[in-house]
Order: structure tokens, then C-alpha cells, then sequence
């Protein structure tokens, strides 16, 4: 799943078939801090601690944001966000959603280009106001950094595993590009 995100991510970066790529347009594979946060916090709701298959526990990664995040459990944010099997469009409106939002200079989540997965569901904006609570309560920005390493390492072999110059010579092929 996190790879079918990842590739409309890349494609939605290209953006439309006007866009005029050169063979020196690099391409970029960025992670996206607001979209780890969206991933922690529904991560830590009761239904991503119980479901067996929407977050792999198994990982040192994982026991590291238990660990940290653990002490605020209670936060009421948590519990707003506690989506199931049954509000999907919600679960994944919210996390997709933060990829169009970034910290500004004063900490805060602020949006940085108009984008919803659903017109009618934005459940991360309308959550706003709690998710940079969130963000300030539990130190979420100094344990960002202090795994940057680690995110970036995934980066890196998501690089290595795509086949991302044949993905660009078949998009500027069926986009026109140069």
C-alpha cells in the first residue's frame, strides 16, 4: 500500500502531460514529515494497536514509537482519529491529506497547496487545531529528527527498488516529454 502512495506521490509530483521534463529533470524521492505524523498518531489509536494487519508491529521502528509515544496515550486526538475497517475513507483521507501541509517557521501545521483525497472528507484539516497539539505535547518533531537517519535509509532503498529512470523514460514517452 505504502508503495501504490508512494508512486501517485512521484506521479503527482511529475504533474499533468504539459509538464515539460528535460533529460537532465531529476527525479526526487522525498519523505514527508507531516505524512510520518499522520502515520504514528493513527499508528497509536486503538484500532492501529489491535488490527493485525494495518500497522506491522514487528519492528524495531515500531517498539521505538511505543516507547516514546506511549505517556500520551490519552491525548484526545487519538481517539477523534480512532478510524476501523468500516471508515476507511476517513483513515485514509486523513493520512493522505498531510502530504499538502508543512511546519511553518512557528511550528505549526500550515497547508502548502490545495489537496484532498475526498471533496467532502477532510478529516486531517478538520483536526487540525488537535493535531498540532499533538505535535507539541508529545516532542513529536525532536523524535522526527532523531530518526531522520532511519527515514532516510528507507528512502534510499525505495531508490533502489523501483526502477525509477525506466518508470521516467515510459512516463515521457506516454506524456510527450523531451
Amino acid at each position: 500500500m505504502k508503495r501504490i502512495i508512494s508512486v501517485l506521490y512521484l506521479l503527482l509530483g511529475l504533474g499533468s502531460a504539459s509538464y515539460a521534463m528535460t533529460p537532465e529533470t531529476p527525479i526526487t524521492v522525498a519523505g514527508s514529515e507531516p505524512y510520518e505524523l499522520t502515520n504514528i498518531i493513527l499508528a497509536l489509536t486503538p484500532y492501529g494497536r489491535e488490527d493485525e494487519f494495518e500497522v506491522y508491529k514487528k519492528s524495531r521502528y515500531y517498539r521505538q514509537v511505543l516507547a516514546h509515544f506511549e505517556p500520551y496515550m490519552q491525548h484526545p486526538l487519538l481517539a477523534k482519529v480512532n478510524y476501523s475497517r468500516k471508515e476507511w475513507d476517513k483513515y485514509l483521507s486523513f493520512r493522505t491529506d498531510s502530504y499538502a501541509f508543512d511546519f511553518a517557521a512557528d511550528g505549526q501545521l500550515h497547508r502548502r497547496f490545495p489537496f484532498a483525497t475526498q471533496d467532502d472528507i477532510k478529516p486531517f484539516e478538520d483536526n487540525l487545531s488537535l493535531v498540532n497539539d499533538f505535535v507539541r505535547v508529545t516532542g513529536f518533531r525532536k523524535f522526527y529528527q532523531a530518526h531522520k537517519p532511519y527515514y532516510d535509509s528507507l528512502l534510499v532503498g525505495y531508490q533502489q527498488s523501483q526502477m525509477l529512470p525506466e518508470m521516467m523514460a515510459f512516463l515521457k514517452a506516454e506524456m510527450g516529454g523531451t
